[in-house]
């Protein structure tokens, strides 16, 4: 009696093995799932995994996230996403440092186009001057005007890039008060009043703030001039240039003109 049990159970083990068998070969060649979705939930992967999306071979990356073992040798972990025409790495971010910092767009050869300082700090690329602009230090050599009328007394053609661009002047009245404005194709940004200076010339800075995305749109640069005028005929108002900056945030209000 016992030896039939055994063989029973043996030839049980034996049926349970092939059809786990069976199972793992269909699971291992049934066709790709075309369509998973997770709801109310999440997928975790843990312990240095990582989670790869390729395109029509394995070396199209469309998305990688988690670890990645460098050619050589050193294992970090990356965040990349690729371009679907040929998986090369266009945003690529790394918990490792190296001369382009943690993170840095890509162009199809690989060369950063931006990217962070090596600390994490600043920026590595592109390469950029330093803001910096230089002036004659006394104002009766900057342009001016004598004229009691609006006159423009500079001018520029400006490419908006920004949805806040502001433009910095140094003014400076003498032997007369007076007036500057900015314009921007034609129309008044606002106006400042500049004081008669004392005897020694002296200047003060404006600033003036513009919504550019009223002219991102533009196809072509847009004509921004600086005008001034005297509150009578014995001296002149004089400014130049100092420097101009875009930023993002919401512009300013303009004092009223």
């Amino acid at each position: 009696m016992g030896n039939q049990n055994s063989a029973r159970d043996e030839h049980a083990l034996r049926r349970r093995l092939a059809d786990l068998e069976g199972r793992l070969a269909a699971l291992e060649t049934a066709p790709r799932s075309t369509h998973t979705s997770v709801s109310g939930g999440r997928t975790h992967i843990r312990r240095r995994g990582a989670l790869r999306v390729s395109g029509e071979t394995d070396a199209d990356v469309l998305l990688h996230v988690g670890r990645d073992d460098g050619t050589d040798g050193a294992s970090a972990h990356r965040v990349q996403l690729g371009r679907p025409i040929d998986g090369s790495p266009f945003i690529d971010l790394r918990s490792t440092s190296g001369a382009d910092g943690q993170w840095a767009l890509r162009d199809r050869e690989g060369r950063a186009v931006i990217a962070e300082g090596p600390t994490g700090v600043g920026l590595a690329r592109p390469i950029m001057p330093v803001a910096t602009s230089w002036i004659s230090s006394h104002p009766s050599l900057w342009p001016s005007t004598t004229s009691t009328s609006w006159t423009t007394v500079m001018y520029a053609w400006s490419r908006f890039q920004h949805t806040v661009t502001s433009f910095w002047f140094l003014a400076s009245a003498i032997s007369t008060s007076g007036q500057i404005r900015f314009r921007v194709a034609g129309t008044v940004i606002g106006t400042r009043s500049i004081p008669q200076t004392p005897p020694a010339p002296e200047s003060r800075q404006e600033r003036f703030t513009v919504d550019g995305a009223d002219y991102i749109d533009e196809p072509g640069p847009v004509l921004v001039e600086l005008q001034a005028r005297c509150n009578s005929s014995n001296g002149g108002v004089h400014a130049t240039a100092l420097y101009n900056e875009g930023a993002g945030a919401v512009p300013e209000v303009e004092p009223a003109t």
